[in-house]
Order: C-alpha cells, then sequence, then structure tokens
C-alpha cells in the first residue's frame, strides 16, 4: 500500500485591526510561539494597524492557526483567509518568522482600521473586468505584490 502524502495549505491575508503600540510586542510574542508550538512555517508581520500574514503548514496546522486567531482579541473573522488558500504540496518557507512592522502593507502612510473600512470598495470579478478593459479613470490599480508574486502573473 503506497503511503498518502499529507495535503499542505497556504495562508495568505491581510486584516487591518488597530493594536495599541504598547501590546505589539506582546501580541508579536504570543503569535510567534503559537506558530512554532504548531509547526507552522512562513512570515508574519504585526504592527499597529494589524496583521500581514503568508503561511504554509499541513491542514490540521492551518485549522489550529484559523482557531488561534478566531480566538485572539485582534484577528477575528477575516474575510478573505479561506478564499486566499491555497493547497501546495508540503512547507512553503524553511522557518517561522513573526516581525514588528510599521506598516502591515507598505503604502508610504500608516492608516487605521476604520480608514480602510471607509474607503474599503469590493468589486465583482465582473466589474474588474470592465474597469480594466474600458480604463476606467475613476479608478487606480495598485499591484502591491512583491517580486515573486509578481513573476507568477501580473496585469498587462
Amino acid at each position: 500500500m503506497k503511503p498518502t502524502k499529507t495535503p499542505f495549505e497556504l495562508l495568505t491575508f491581510y486584516h487591518f485591526v488597530d493594536i495599541p503600540e504598547n501590546e505589539v510586542e506582546s501580541v508579536v510574542a504570543d503569535h510567534l510561539s503559537f506558530c512554532h508550538d504548531i509547526g507552522l512555517k512562513g512570515r508574519i508581520y504585526i504592527g499597529t494597524e494589524g496583521i500581514s500574514s503568508t503561511v504554509s503548514g499541513n491542514l490540521g496546522q492551518c485549522r489550529a492557526y484559523r482557531m488561534y486567531l478566531e480566538n485572539s482579541k485582534y484577528f477575528k473573522n477575516i474575510a478573505d483567509i479561506d478564499t486566499k488558500s491555497t493547497m501546495v504540496d508540503g512547507h512553503q518557507f524553511a522557518k517561522m518568522t513573526v516581525k514588528v512592522r510599521n506598516e502591515i502593507v507598505v503604502l508610504g502612510e500608516k492608516v487605521t482600521a476604520e480608514e480602510v473600512q471607509k474607503y474599503k470598495k469590493e468589486l465583482t470579478p465582473e466589474e474588474f473586468k470592465r474597469i480594466v478593459d474600458e480604463g476606467d479613470e475613476n479608478y487606480l490599480i495598485l499591484d502591491m505584490r512583491n517580486d515573486y508574486e509578481y513573476r507568477l502573473g501580473h496585469f498587462k
């Protein structure tokens, strides 16, 4: 009988939430400890404006991580954590890193969770395609991916 390969998952998300500056270091230390305990690997940035996370683990590790987030003080109800998850062959990272960052998504200035909600506009794939195809000047598309993500695919 051939052994089955354990499925792994890649979770990539960011979540804007206001974290008091005097709590950030503690949140980072707790996060790192938990991720090490369950064997998750990847990179997580946490700051006063929230969390940016890209991690990999087997299905049990990723389920435990989701539960940890859902039971945390700041990281409940991350809307796109499941829709952005991807099945992968194994760990995508050599180690686990959790660091304090001034900006979780580099925009050149810090934003608050309230500001993100105020200006957030979700688009359907059809709306996005129309905006790209028609060159709608009411929208500016910023591709915020890193070099690796850009090489995987990008806009014309």
